[in-house]
Order: C-alpha cells, then structure tokens, then sequence
C-alpha cells in the first residue's frame, strides 16, 4: 500500500501538511475497505444458508436471461436502427445524435441515455448487436439483487426470497432483459430512484449526500427511457420533497442541488438540442399529450385499472391465454382485456379465468397495500408502503390519457407492484392462527406461480428452438446473421442486391439483414414492394421494373407448398433456395 501512496503522491503539489493529509485519507479508505471485506465474510459465515439459497435465485434468473443471448437476441427494425447509429459512431466518428429514440408513435423523441450506455458497451466489449445489448442484460440482472432489497425495506428475510425467486424467474421480467430496448432499462433504474428515497427518508436527510447521488442518477438516466417516466419521476420527486419539507429532514437544500445538478448533467444533449430548436421537442411531447387527449376520461380510467389488473397477475404468474394472445396478435391490448366473447370453448373458459384470477389477485393486494399502510405504526415499514401507493396512483393518473394504444408492456414502470403485493398476501396468510395451514398455502402458491413461470420460460424456450420466434413480428439476431451471411455471399461481386418477400415479412427482415449486408461490403440492399403479384422497386415509383441484371433475393415462409429451382415466384424463376428455420430465401432471376 505504501509503494502505491508513494507513486501517487510524487505528482502531488509538494508541501508536507498537504501531503501527509491526502496519506491519511487513503489509509481511512484502506481499513474501511478491509473492515467492509471482513463485515461481509463474516455474515456469509453466519448466514450460509442464506448465501446459498440467494445465489441460487441468483444463478437461476442469470441462467434464463443469458442462455442463448447471441443467438435469440431479438433483432428486428428498431434494434437495426439503433445498431446502426451506435455502430457509426465507433467506425465512423459520427457522433451519437443528441436525442433518443421516438417515443411510440408521436414524433417526441426521448433522451440519449439508452445510445449512450449502448455505445459505450460496444466500445468494451465490441461493435455488435449482442454487445450493445449487454446494459439492458445487466441491468435486468442487477434487478434481482435490487429488488430483494428494496423488499426487505418492509417484508422479512424469508418472504423478500420468495417474491425475488419468483421475479427472477417471471417470463415478463426475463424477456425483458433478453433484448435491447430502452424500457427494458426501466426496471433497475426506477427501483434505483425509489429504494434511494426510502433511504433518504430513512435517515431523515441525515445519512450522507450519498443516496442523493444516487437518486439524481437514477432519476437523470430513468427520465430518458419513457415518456411515462419523464412525467412520473420528476412529479414524485416534488411529492418526495414537499414530504422532506414537512418532516423537516436536514440537508433537503443539499439534496435538491445535488439531484438537479447530476439530473440536468445527464440530460444536457436534451437541453442543448431545445435551446437549438426553439423548444422543438417539448412542442412534439406537447402536441402528442393532445392528440390522445379526446377520449373519455371515465372509460380510460376503467381500461387502464383492467389492464393493470390483468398485468399485475400477468408479471407474476406469465400466465397469458392462448386465445388471448390470438386475439391480441400477441400483444396484451387494455382494450381487448375484456371483449373476448362468451364463453364457449376451453381456451375461452381459460381467458375468462385467468381474467377472474387477475382481478382478484389485484383487488385483494390493494386492499392489503391500504390496510397496511392505515395501521403501520414502524416508521420505515409505513414510507415503503405509502411510496408503492403514491407512485402506483400516479403512474395511475399519467398512464389515462394514453389508455387506448397502451399494451400490458407498459406496465413495466409498475411491475415491481405486483410482487410488494403477492409479498402482503403471503404475509397475511402467515398471520393466520394455524401456522401450519398459512405455510402450506403460502409455499403452494409460490410453488404453482413458480411452475407456471417455469413452464411459459420453457415454452418459450421451444418456440426459439424450433424457429417460431423469426415471424412477420420478430426475428433473432442468430438467424438474420445466417441470412445476411448467405445474401453476402451470393452477390456475386454486386454492389447492391434487391431484396422481397411475401406480406409483411420482407419489410421486417429488410433493415436487419441490411445492417449486416451493408457491413459487408455492399453499398444497398434495395427493399422491393409487392404489389398486385408483382415485384416492383421500393426505390423508385410503383410500377418501376428492377434493373436486369441485379440479384433479387425473396424471403418466403416455409409452408405445405415447397419451391424448387426452375419454378416462378412473381414471373421470376428460381435459381436457388436457401432453408432457414422457419423461412427459405430464394435467389430469382433478373
């Protein structure tokens, strides 16, 4: 240590007191440091169960959210998009643009954060998709840990393990970190800026600037991943506040230069991109509010506490009915939770029940949350459950105006809700006279929504496995890298190749065998439309031939009827076929 301290302090201004000074702070961190370490093998000795069965929740959810990550990394148009950006800026000095991705469908764009933590896990680890999908892999991984702890805020030892095992295994929670997308960063860093103002609450602003740091990070970065929490956080934040003001916390003045200072930091391209354009993207946050502004405010309010309701169990439970998901081309819509018609078939008497499961699931963990929070008289227990309601009520208010495009997804701002409830309900059933009868029925539950966790994760599993997942509305970075590598190969020497397919699926698969094409050598990979049975240029006017001469490849689904070389697609014979999983590529002649 001393060897370090001396290399160190020769670039120091000399002068003894100055010196001796800095000599002193680093030992202080040396034996914190070595206390820490000793404090930690200490409680692992102690607690070696508990180490044990913690690792193990812990090994499980990595497991799930790594297997296979290269391979069934969902990499579709968006993903493309941002690889493209990310992957100029490294090659190519191009710097990252100053706004984010849009926001759904408005033209408001979010901040940056999610290209930069992008950016700078290529620079790491290497200038590919997979690779810059590791923020949003790490960060659902770190959510495991960070949920315990934000759960041990209330709940005992043995429940915050329950309710992290069964997180760290939902199907919601593990598809979510198996993919880029910067929501999909909202779980760790919303349960960052809420365990932060636990802990300041906790210490009544006495505990160090430490957790303001924290949550002016949290907030700066999670403002930028959604236009929900854009408006949430900071509205919470003044709710904390004026809660700090009343309680007459110390340093709450310290506390609001800190966080505003490493929030507006973090959000600096933003500001320098407004003051350039007059205030452009507020104007198009603005004009996005309005436009979902005209429904009625009443039967908004019905379809987001339906859908939150059928989220909540949903996030615990992955159970989702097939038909429901049919219905919904696969995607859960608010609006459709409960428009199903009556029921006449198996897989409708499903929907309905786990419809009826949903609501009941939701309704009497509210009513728990509540209770809880009127007859709490521990201090630490009663922020934590008032936190979850104010932050549950307001996401409630912020999510109406935008109650008819939303989807269950949306939900994931709130879905740590639906295990602080399942942690009150097998907290009540506990409580019960006969321990024996509470136990069981708590460890049978767990037990099933574990299994059905379980049994959605394998089955999905199957679905990558088999190829399912490459569709008209997803397709994995494994497969589009085989494609992109046999189109590479076939170009003969062209600098540019056409490339079509049958409905929806060569507009899906264009930008993402494009990213990699293009990397390889061509200049353009031409999307051609199909209309009226015809192969036609996206480049130019419908009807305009493709130049003779230029290869044309044509992505089909497999199906009952096979294409062999020598037969047409679209007036154009076949000169080879290449079989993917679950689609074939033909090369047609020109």
């Amino acid at each position: 240590m001393r060897k370090y301290i001396e290399k160190i302090n020769q670039y120091l201004p000399q002068g003894k007191p100055r010196n001796v000074k800095f000599i002193r702070y680093l030992r202080s961190l040396g034996n914190r440091g070595k206390l820490l370490f000793r404090s930690l093998i200490l409680k692992i000795k102690k607690d070696r169960k508990f180490v044990i069965v913690f690792a193990l929740i812990l090994a499980a959810g990595v497991f799930l959210r790594t297997y296979e990550f290269h391979d069934w990394l969902r990499f579709s148009g968006d993903q493309s998009r941002d690889a493209r950006i990310i992957s100029s800026a490294i090659e190519e000095d191009v710097p990252l643009p100053l706004l984010g991705p849009k926001a759904n469908t408005t033209t408001f764009k979010l901040g940056p954060a999610y290209y930069y933590l992008s950016y700078f896990s290529a620079m790491a680890f290497g200038d590919a998709p997979d690779k810059m999908a590791y923020p949003t892999l790490f960060a659902g991984i770190l959510t495991i840990p960070l949920l315990f702890v934000f759960l041990r805020e209330y709940f005992n030892r043995r429940i915050s393990l329950l309710v992290t095992a069964l997180m760290s295994m939902s199907y919601f929670m593990v598809i979510s970190a198996r993919f880029s997308s910067n929501p999909n960063l909202i779980p760790f860093f919303l349960l960052l800026y809420l365990y932060s103002l636990l802990k300041i609450a906790e210490g009544e602003g006495k505990s160090g600037l430490g957790w303001s740091v924290l949550l002016g990070v949290s907030m700066g970065i999670g403002v930028q991943l959604h236009a929900t929490t854009l408006v949430i956080m900071p509205i919470m934040s003044l709710f904390a506040l004026a809660y700090f003001f009343r309680k007459k916390f110390a340093n709450v003045g310290k506390m609001i230069v800190v966080v505003l200072a490493i929030s507006l930091a973090l959000n600096a391209s933003q500001l320098v991109y407004e003051f350039n354009s007059g205030w452009g993207n507020s104007k198009s946050f603005l004009a996005g509010l309005k436009s979902n502004s005209d429904s009625n405010p009443a039967e908004s309010a019905y379809l987001i506490a339906a859908c939150q309701m059928q989220a909540n169990f949903t996030i615990v439970s992955s159970l989702v009915s097939s038909l429901q998901v049919e219905e919904n081309s696969k995607n859960v819509n608010c609006e459709d939770v409960f428009g199903l018609p009556k029921p006449e078939s198996f897989q409708e008497y499903a929907y309905y029940g786990i419809v009826f499961f949903g609501m009941a699931f939701s309704m009497v963990g509210y009513f728990l949350l509540i209770q809880g929070f009127g007859f709490e008289r521990d201090k630490r227990k009663k922020n934590f459950l008032g936190l979850v309601i104010v932050f549950n009520a307001l996401s409630f208010l912020v999510l109406i105006p935008v109650a008819g495009i939303m989807q269950t997804g949306y939900f994931i701002i709130l879905f740590f809700v639906p295990f602080v409830l399942l942690g009150l309900l097998i907290e009540k059933l506990l409580a019960i006279k006969s321990k024996k009868i509470g136990v069981g029925i708590s460890l049978a539950m767990v037990a099933m929504l574990g299994f059905c966790s379980m049994a959605k994760d394998y089955s999905a599993a199957g679905r990558y496995w088999s190829g399912d997942e490459n569709n008209s509305r997803n397709s994995t970075l494994g497969e589009i890298e085989r494609m992109s590598q046999f189109i590479s190969s076939s170009m003969d020497g062209s600098e540019m190749v056409y490339f079509s397919g049958d409905k929806e699926l060569f507009v899906r698969y264009h930008k993402p065998i494009s990213y990699f094409v293009d990397n390889a050598g061509a200049n353009k990979l031409v999307l051609l439309k199909n209309t009226l049975g015809s192969i036609y240029s996206g480049g130019g006017e419908d009807g305009m031939d493709p130049d003779n001469g230029i290869p044309i490849f044509y992505i089909k689904e497999k199906g009952p009827r096979q294409y062999h070389p020598g037969q047409k697609i679209k007036d154009h014979e076949i000169v080879h076929r290449e079989d993917f999983l679950n689609h074939s590529i033909f090369i047609l002649k020109n």
